[in-house]
């Protein structure tokens, strides 16, 4: 049984065009009262459905090919952008709340199904970025505290029942970390 259905392209979908009629309204476009939900052809249904498959397990990482997995990297980025990024900004950040939401769990899976191999527990990345620290629990609030200050970004992993242990790090954000640490200044 799959763990995602239409129902969370649906609601995607009138979330971005509730935001597609904010800017029309702005922008003096006729007739936003009746939108068109897009559900039989768009980019958006397409992205939506690719995304859906690799949470549901149905696209093996193992199968995909570098040019797959670049098309599925791009296309999360896509749909992320599209619904949380405010027009009017080139950044955005992504609220706790979103991954709580349907399609915020797809993300999530899809992102550890790009990412997963990267990703290490803190107290992994504790180890690796303090390893002279002692206690070592110290070493773990110091990368709490780089998660917190937002120079490591935390991924919540969503095979773990517990969520005080779910966060991880990239290996990858660690070592660039660590050599910025050992670079003479």
């Amino acid at each position: 049984m799959p763990l995602f259905n239409e129902s969370v392209i649906r609601a995607t979908i009138a979330q971005v065009l509730r935001q597609q009629q904010h800017l029309t309204e702005a922008l003096y476009f006729q007739d936003t009262n009746n939108p068109v939900i897009p559900l039989q052809q768009s980019p958006l249904l397409d992205n939506l459905t690719l995304l859906v498959r690799v949470a549901n397990g149905e696209i093996r990482r193992a199968a995909a090919d570098p040019e797959q997995q670049a098309l599925i990297a791009t296309t999360l980025q896509d749909v992320v952008e599209l619904v949380l990024c405010p027009v009017w900004e080139g950044a955005y950040t992504v609220p706790e709340t979103f991954w709580q939401t349907e399609i915020g769990q797809v993300c999530l899976r899809v992102q550890w199904w790009l990412r997963g191999e990267e990703m290490i527990t803190l107290s992994e990345a504790a180890q690796l970025l303090f390893p002279d620290t002692q206690p070592a629990h110290a070493a773990y609030l110091r990368i709490k505290r780089l998660l917190d200050a937002g120079t490591l970004t935390a991924y919540a992993d969503p095979a773990e029942a517990n969520s005080q242990r779910a966060r991880r790090v990239l290996r990858s954000d660690i070592e660039q970390l660590a050599a910025e640490r050992s670079r003479p200044e």
